[in-house]
């Protein structure tokens, strides 16, 4: 092993050589004959720099001439050989030794010792890793976001399939103000429909009618699998819960999730343009995080995982909000503001969409 960078003095007397004749870029010094040079412990790339070119700051030529043999430039090792450039590109091998007397009957070189790790160290190859992993597992929008958000019923709640009528074994002693908690069971009445056991089912409320919709807003509540049947309906387990879960709520069969992990939405031009209906809830300031609807579909060629930005009749003007889309129905989408400069985001805005997911 090594020590990091030479001692002051000796630094001082090699930058004054240096400065007292400095070598030609490139020229290589002390050429060994035989092209090999015996290096004793302590050695550093600085020093070899020093020895072969003069300039102990042009160490970087020999580290990039052996990056395949040299993890850390700060630390090599007894034993390593290296390739020295010279000037015309040429590549001289070095052999790296414990010391001189190393020879045949002489006693081995040192094992290897791995240099010692601070809280500072950074495994860059494991960071690699780490990061090629999470993005091929990456989802542009999560299953959580997507059962979670918010749709148009333009039905008024006729398309559902049915509703909570009571909470398994608990329907006396809950207070109206509480509801199911994550795998508890619930009662449902689905009329005629017939579920078969495993089957899930998407858990939500309607809020009042708004004059700018053309639907009431679905908020959804949580998801449920479908166990059994009892007299008078048939009994599910809560598998997620996103807001409070209520006696009257609707239920519909889960939609299919779109996502496919490693996907991520990219850059297009001449994108559908279209604007914003309505929001859900009934925040006045919205922010990062709310939900809005769109006047296009999946007719228009919208996908769960595309992108929108607030269209600006200037093109080379700092983009002021985008939206994502996290839900498509025939004629229309739900998405969610994750950019805003400026409160724009109102009724009307217009929008056009500049990233696109790929087709699977």
């Amino acid at each position: 092993m090594h020590r990091s960078w030479p001692a002051l003095p000796a630094l001082l007397v090699l930058l004054l050589v240096g400065a007292a004749a400095p070598p030609a870029q490139g020229q290589v010094l002390n050429r060994p004959e035989g092209g090999q040079h015996v290096v004793v412990v302590g050695n550093t790339l600085w020093d070899l720099a020093a020895h072969f070119y003069g300039d102990p700051f042009q160490w970087p030529r020999i580290y990039e001439a052996n990056t395949d043999r040299i993890e850390d430039p700060h630390w090599i090792y007894p034993g390593q050989v290296f390739r020295i450039p010279d000037g015309q590109g040429n590549i001289q091998e070095v052999l790296v030794v414990a010391d001189p007397a190393s020879a045949e009957g002489a006693a081995p070189a040192p094992a290897r010792r791995e240099p010692e790790r601070t809280k500072f160290y950074r495994d860059t190859a494991a960071v690699a890793r780490a990061a090629e992993e999470a993005l091929a597992n990456w989802l542009a929008v999560p299953q959580s976001i997507f059962y979670s958000a918010p749709f148009l019923d333009h039905s008024n709640g006729a398309d559902a399939l049915g509703r909570i009528t009571g909470f398994e074994g608990a329907e006396e002693v809950r207070s109206p103000r509480e509801g199911p908690a994550l795998y508890e069971r619930i009662v449902l009445d689905l009329g005629g429909t017939v579920l078969a056991p495993g089957t899930r089912v998407q858990i939500y409320a309607l809020e009042p009618r708004r004059p700018e919709m053309d639907g009431l807003v679905a908020t959804p509540s949580g998801v449920a699998t479908i166990l059994h049947r009892v007299e008078g309906g048939v009994v599910a387990s809560v598998d997620a819960h996103y807001h409070r879960i209520l006696k009257g709520d609707l239920v519909r069969r889960l939609p299919s999730y779109p996502g496919v992990p490693g996907r991520v939405a990219e850059p297009v031009s001449g994108g559908p343009t279209g604007q914003v209906l309505g929001f859900a809830g009934v925040q006045d300031l919205h922010q990062p995080g709310h939900y809005l609807f769109v006047d296009l579909g999946r007719g228009d060629g919208l996908a769960v995982g595309d992108e929108m930005v607030v269209e600006e009749d200037n093109p080379n003007a700092r983009i002021e909000g985008r939206i994502q889309v996290v839900g498509v129905q025939d004629d229309v989408a739900t998405a969610r503001i994750v950019m805003i400069r400026n409160p724009v985001f109102d009724h009307g805005l217009r929008l056009r969409m500049d990233r696109k997911m790929p087709a699977r």
